[in-house]
This record gives structure tokens, sequence and C-alpha cells, in this order.
């Protein structure tokens, strides 16, 4: 599943919204939360301690121990690279990469193929197959991130757009230097990373 939610409209709320659905069913025991930096490690602990009261989380750093009593992890991708292979392919039932586009490559992939539990991705980058992305490059890093997830188009779009229109919406919108995989996407002027 790739969910597709533009920046500051509430995905790490939705995920935590999905994940407590998900324990009250008891469809799953144990969830993975990746991210690409420890601060957003920290602010995902901070959204999960204030929504999920009653399911314990914390961060894994390298120089912390696994704590499997907690039933929700949160890790950056490059601290999970040097030891997901110590944990059974089952250890998760969910595993969320935040930022998805950036995990789906090289050691990254090895970390979310290993784990067999359901797979989310989550993305503030657009990631429309069949856009015209201007360059090569950019096409392929879009339909590698519909591939790895298995769809044609994100499961579920909430793009800014629609954020906007809402009246309980605030948007920010920064201008960030571009890189490899940034792109401007025509129509809304934006310019994503």
């Amino acid at each position: 599943m790739l969910v597709e939610m533009a920046t500051g409209t509430g995905k790490t709320r939705t995920a935590a919204a999905l994940i407590k659905r998900l324990f009250q069913a008891n469809a799953i025991t144990r969830v993975l939360f990746l991210v690409d930096r420890i601060p957003l490690a920290m602010q995902t602990e901070d959204a999960f301690t204030e929504h999920l009261p009653d399911y314990p989380c914390y961060v894994l750093r390298a120089s912390r121990r696994f704590q499997d009593e907690k039933q929700i992890t949160i890790t950056t991708l490059q601290s999970m690279i040097n030891i997901y292979g110590d944990y059974s392919s089952g250890y998760f039932d969910l595993v969320l990469s935040d930022e998805c586009h950036r995990s789906i490559y090289s050691k990254g992939s090895g970390v979310l193929k290993h784990f067999d539990g359901v797979q989310i991705g989550l993305t503030a980058t657009p990631c429309v197959a069949g856009e015209d992305l201007g360059d090569e490059e950019d096409k392929l890093f879009v339909r590698d991130t519909l591939r790895f997830f298995e769809v044609d188009k994100p499961s579920f779009s909430y793009k800014l757009k629609d954020a906007s229109s809402k009246t309980n919406v605030s948007i920010r919108i920064s201008f960030l230097p571009r890189t490899g995989f940034s792109a401007f996407w025509p129509g809304n002027g934006l310019l994503v990373c």
C-alpha cells in the first residue's frame, strides 16, 4: 500500500489511527515505523505517545538495545540496516516507511523486503506514473516507487490542493534545493524532494 499525502496534512496522525485500528482488531502485535532522520523518529515517538497511549513505543538507536516488550519500534532505516538480519521475517506484522520514496533503494530495500508483514509506504512526493517529469532519472524514480509497493498509482492520495481547500489545514510551502530526486511539478509550482 502506498499513501501519498502533502506535507503537513497528517501522515503520522493517519498512520497512528491505522495502527490503533489494527491493534484493536488483533490483526497486529508489533509495528516497525521507519524514518530517514532521528529528529523525525523523535517527532513520531511524541505523536504516537500522544495518540497511541495504550501501545508502548520507543526509538531504537544504534546505542540502545532492542526493546521486545514495546509494541511499536521507531527507527531510522540506516539503524535497521545493521540489525534487521537478527530478527525473523515475521517479527513485525506491520512495516510503515515514512518518506518511502527514499527507502526502496540499495540496502534500504533489503530491510523492507526482509520483513513479511504488511508494508505501507508514506510519502509527500507526488508519484503518479505518466506525468511529464522532465528527465528520465525522475521517471525511473517514480516508476520504481510504484512498482516496489505493487501499485499503478498511490492507494490513497491527499494532494496539496485538497488540503488547501480545507479550512482547518495550514499549508506552509518551502523551496528546497534541487537534488538528484527532486522535481518541479507542473501545475502546482512545487519543488519536492
